[in-house]
């Protein structure tokens, strides 16, 4: 049996299924997020494990064993997030080297996915998103939060 959104939404207004949550003492303050959050496998719709599972580990306050395991799981997506642009900053940059020895070579220029700034061949510093210094900003602003 699968339980779609919609159907959730239904019960969420029910006074009955509220009551039911705050005896298991669940908080139902933002109930736009429960959904997601009993949706372990983000299919879109909850199966009734899901749901039994879910409602158990949200009884109560939250422990620090729930916290430290939410902090570590950012500390992974950080890495990985980390270790995905040095892979994208490393493969534009051997593509840049690709491109400068065809030029060398005198054969045609391909058409860079990501385009260098003036002059970046020459200081070799390479524009890999508009965005890249707010972006850089903003994560060195997580990873203090996180590691701090």
């Amino acid at each position: 049996m699968r339980i779609t959104r919609q159907v959730f939404d239904m019960w969420l207004r029910d006074d009955g299924f509220l009551k039911l949550l705050d005896s298991l003492d669940i908080n139902t303050s933002n109930k736009a997020e429960l959904f997601d959050v009993l949706d372990s496998d983000q299919s879109g719709e909850l199966e009734v494990e899901e749901i039994i599972s879910g409602l158990m580990r949200m009884r109560g306050p939250p422990q620090k064993s729930d916290m430290i395991a939410a902090l570590l799981g950012v500390r992974h997506a950080v890495a990985v997030v980390e270790d995905l642009k040095q892979h994208l900053v490393d493969d534009f940059k051997i593509g840049s080297q690709h491109r400068r020895r065809r030029r060398q070579r005198g054969a045609p220029a391909e058409k860079p996915a990501v385009f260098p700034k003036d002059d970046a061949e020459d200081k070799k510093e390479l524009e890999v998103f508009p965005e890249d210094a707010a972006y850089t900003k903003e994560l060195e602003g997580l990873r203090t939060t996180i590691c701090c």
